[in-house]
């Protein structure tokens, strides 16, 4: 979730918005996880085009560079 909030800043959100936003009444049901995380994807795929970035690739380098990181501390 942190990174999600962290996102939403690095691409321009403002606290106002985000507040707006959890303090929404919803008293309707919740949509459903894999509908959410769809529309996540989404989002994610017009980020990683407006500011040209290969999405996987990042994922690869973050992952690469935590397993580097856990194999520093282990040895």
């Amino acid at each position: 979730m942190l990174s999600a909030l962290e996102l939403y800043r690095a691409i321009g959100g403002s606290f106002e918005q985000l507040e707006a936003v959890i303090m929404r009444d919803e008293a309707e049901i919740p949509r459903r996880v894999d509908v959410v995380l769809g529309d996540l994807m989404s989002e994610l795929a017009a980020i990683g085009y407006v500011y040209d970035l290969d999405i996987m690739q990042a994922a690869h380098n973050t992952l690469d560079s935590r397993r580097q990181e856990a194999a520093d501390l282990a040895g």
